[in-house]
């Protein structure tokens, strides 16, 4: 009822996007605007914010019919950032690591996106290795994937001792922890000697394309 009551007072709504939205704690308006007319991004409880790649209109709309396009944008935007992220992350591979580089590229995007761009390039890191594997030549493919995870792994090893912003540790934390799961998953495809994109030894496992 309060929010069909204020569905004209968007700010007096902010309270009730916590619950509407999992990790959605507020939407962001424009400083500018008195009364907002655009919603121009979200934001999550920790500080992390996403900004809409097209704002949605709020002037003449029903409550309902613009939250409906709230929700589409989200989608909208997370998946466009996630396509600008994965391009960053397999850069990282092919151009060599580079840390100033990539902590600059954790800033920029927000942890989920962080994660999961990176499971994606693995994903697609790993697969591309076992394809040149099955055509000959022995697991070299697979022990350069490794070797590339364990030059990221001991940088952020050292970079998490030092100080960080509250938001950088956390992500520096989530990727620490990502990139053990995939050094020590792609050591075991190593070791069961996985050879084709085919093997039930990587089918089994959860992939991210």
């Amino acid at each position: 009822l309060d929010i069909i009551g204020n569905g004209k007072n968007v700010v007096k709504l902010q309270r009730h996007f916590k619950n509407m939205f999992q990790g959605v704690h507020a939407i962001i308006l424009p400083e500018e605007e008195n009364p907002p007319t655009r919603v121009i991004g979200i934001a999550s409880k920790e500080g992390e914010q996403v900004f809409f790649k097209t704002p949605v209109n709020l002037k003449d709309e029903k409550i309902n019919v613009w939250l409906t396009n709230v929700e589409k944008e989200m989608k909208v935007s997370l998946a466009r950032l996630l396509e600008e992220s994965c391009n960053i992350v397999d850069g990282f591979r092919t151009k060599g690591f580079e840390l100033e580089s990539y902590l600059k590229w954790l800033d920029t995007y927000q942890a989920q996106i962080v994660v999961l761009s990176t499971q994606v390039s693995w994903s697609h890191n790993v697969h591309a290795a076992l394809e040149t594997m099955e055509k000959g030549g022995g697991n070299a493919p697979l022990q350069a994937a490794v070797k590339n995870i364990e030059v990221t792994l001991a940088a952020l090893a050292d970079t998490v001792l030092l100080y960080q912003p509250v938001i950088r540790r956390k992500k520096l934390e989530q990727m620490i922890t990502e990139l053990v799961h995939q050094r020590d998953v792609t050591r075991e495809l190593i070791n069961e000697g996985v050879a084709a994109p085919a093997d039930f030894k990587w089918l089994g496992l959860m992939r991210f394309y």
